[in-house]
């Protein structure tokens, strides 16, 4: 058609594109000044209807982009053009809007063995979901098919195709799929795939994918009530691990070259601007005393086969697997991440009716947050702490709690933030002044770097030389140091990598903070912000001129006891277990605390609750109890801690 060899048009973008615009032409036959004419072309040319309406649908919007050599590309709207959007069938089963291209995968659902089954967990009744879990498959799609329909895989919800943004729908919504390693999670969310690879995120991560995934997202928000925000639409590099062990085996997807700003800024829920559904946002209707500061003590985890069962009704295959897909795959399929059985079959089948969830007991307003606690943070008090305050006695910290007004506050740290922060004063730039913040008052940053422009240091893209730098490429994450310098180290993550430093790989999160996170501010110095992360002052580079984070609003979490513990899962206390026929599952604590002159944000509160789940769905039972937790942003992933051990501070 153009006369062009083929080698010319593999290397030579001009003459590609060209290249592309006659092979359409020749599709199309007749040509036509009316872009909604050319559908049927763009359709064959992509193989995809839904990939020709997204065309006509970004035509009409219009759009704005950063392409990889910098250059700024510019679609003007054509909003009298005539929208491509018509019903659709999605397939016998699928849960799709209507404008999205969805057909029926069903996973495998079958006995593997005496007590054992796969893939997943179907439900006899609706249940309540809070989180969606955004994934990458780390394979391609063709592999999908097989590996869904094994009963020993593990099991999502739904997998979007790269080059077109095609649906597939694999376990229906009401039924508890095992992707997210962490079963808490998995009963309390649906598991979304797209197809791609975490370290060539900017290649496989295409525009069709992102709009059909933003637009399956806000029909899925819509039905279940979800907030669209980084507090319940998370990655699956957000989600905690569920005991000490399971930490390092946790995934990273889908990394630091997902564009969540771009993505919320198609689910119409742009970071920079107040959520609009905020009225949803989950919170707790009281914030009591607590009567006890005593800890239920740490038991060994029932999931761990080093460790004898409780008495109880036979267990089951775990379904903490919040596998991948593609990668990651357990060696032995009866233990997910390592664990055994993670929920048990209860005794009392009938016993599921009198423990459906509530949820009008779940979920309350900002007001209902308003009243448990009016101290308001005090602007003015932020600079009255110098870098060399260390230290903080727990009346000092109960007054900055009541906002009661006092002496200057000295914050405490651990050794090494102690030894961070002397460093600072002498080694930092200019030698200026470090602003200390008190307790829950310094407010929150939303971290918000510009995606295209920013281009972080990343290592490890191609396997057989993880030490060679990664291409440049703009990223969603900023990185952690200890002290406000960029040859400073980084801050480590003593569960996900247990006695070694954070390195700068694209797989190591260990150090980084990503966009649409929210984080209580502990301080700043020149163009340097620190955070409260991972028990620890973080900094990150946050220039005036070219600002990685905005000012956010929101409830942050201070500690009542001076060691705070922290949890991967929100689950009852033991008395709610009785009469259920269910072995209560032990608290057990993450390796993290939570100290004295430490905050961290709220993005939910939540009644403890457990789903034991087992072949039959009749069978299933939910164990609701009255242990309240606050979901924090603890590192890089979301943790939760018991609502007696904290204050809550609007």
């Amino acid at each position: 058609m153009t006369g062009v060899s083929v080698e010319r048009l593999r290397r030579d973008a001009a003459a590609n594109i060209r290249a592309g615009a006659a092979l359409l032409a020749s599709y199309q036959g007749v040509p036509s000044a009316d872009p909604a004419r050319w559908h049927a072309a763009v359709a064959r040319y992509s193989g995809s209807r839904a990939f020709a309406d997204e065309v006509l649908r970004v035509i009409r919007d219009g759009a704005a982009r950063r392409a990889d050599d910098g250059s700024l590309v510019r679609l003007p709207a054509h909003p009298a053009l005539r929208s491509p959007v018509r019903p659709t069938d999605p397939g016998e089963g699928a849960e799709c809007p209507p404008s999205l291209e969805c057909r029926w995968m069903p996973a495998a659902y079958a006995r593997t063995g005496e007590q054992d089954y796969g893939n997943h967990d179907r439900m006899s009744r609706p249940r309540r979901i809070d989180y969606i879990v955004i994934h990458d498959t780390e394979g391609p799609f063709r592999g999908i098919p097989r590996l869904i329909r094994d009963p020993e895989y593990v099991s999502w919800h739904y997998t979007i195709r790269s080059r077109d943004g095609q649906i597939a729908q694999h376990v229906k919504t009401r039924d508890i799929a095992w992707h997210a390693g962490n079963w808490d999670v998995n009963t309390r969310s649906v598991g979304i795939e797209h197809e791609g690879y975490l370290a060539r995120g900017g290649t496989w991560y295409t525009e069709a994918m992102y709009r059909a995934s933003a637009r399956l997202v806000r029909h899925l928000a819509a039905e279940h009530d979800i907030p669209l925000d980084r507090a319940h639409i998370l990655g699956h590099d957000n989600v905690p691990g569920t005991t000490p062990d399971t930490l390092a085996t946790m995934h990273e997807d889908p990394g630091p070259y997902w564009d969540w700003a771009h993505y919320f800024d198609l689910l119409d829920a742009p970071f920079d601007k107040r959520p609009r559904r905020l009225d949803t946002l989950r919170k707790a209707a009281t914030d009591e005393p607590a009567t006890s500061y005593g800890e239920e003590p740490d038991h060994p985890d029932t999931t761990s086969p080093s460790h004898a069962q409780p008495p109880a009704a036979p267990a089951i295959r775990d379904h903490t697997t919040a596998d991948l897909p593609m990668h990651h795959t357990a060696a032995d399929p009866t233990a997910h991440d390592g664990t055994a059985a993670d929920h048990h079959t209860p005794a009392d089948p009938a016993a599921h009716d009198q423990t459906t969830a509530d949820p009008a007991t779940h979920h309350h307003t900002p007001a209902d947050l308003a009243a448990l606690d009016r101290t308001a943070a005090d602007p003015a008090a932020r600079d009255q702490t110098a870098a060399d305050t260390i230290g903080l006695d727990q009346a000092a910290a109960d007054a900055v709690v009541h906002g009661q007004s006092g002496p200057v506050v000295r914050d405490q740290t651990s050794m090494r933030d102690q030894t961070a922060a002397s460093s600072v004063v002498r080694d930092g730039v200019g030698f200026g002044r470090v602003v200390r913040e008190r307790p829950g008052r310094g407010g929150s940053v939303l971290i918000l770097p510009e995606y295209d422009e920013h281009r972080p240091r990343f290592t490890g893209c191609k396997s057989a030389k993880p030490d060679r730098p990664c291409p440049p490429h703009g990223a969603s994450a900023v990185w952690l140091h200890t002290a406000p310098r960029h040859d400073a180290p980084l801050v480590d993550d003593i569960g996900k990598r247990v006695g070694e430093p954070s390195t700068y790989s694209v797989y190591d999160h260990s150090a980084r903070a990503s966009a649409g996170q929210r984080f209580a501010v502990a301080g700043r110095r020149g163009d340097w912000t620190a955070i409260w992360y991972l028990g620890r002052r973080a900094w990150f580079h946050d220039p005036h001129e070219h600002p990685t984070a905005v000012r956010a609003r929101g409830p942050v979490v201070v500690p009542r006891n001076p060691d705070v513990k922290v949890y991967g899962r929100a689950y009852p206390e033991k008395s709610a277990y009785r009469g259920t026929g269910v072995a209560y599952q032990p608290h057990v604590a993450l390796p993290y605390r939570i100290g004295p002159g430490e905050a961290y944000t709220v993005g939910d509160t939540l009644t403890g609750s457990y789903h034991a789940a087992g072949y039959k769905p009749a069978s299933h039972v939910t164990v609701r109890g009255r242990q309240r937790y606050h979901q924090i942003q603890l590192g890089h992933r979301v943790a939760f801690v018991k609502a007696e051990d904290v204050r809550l501070i609007r």
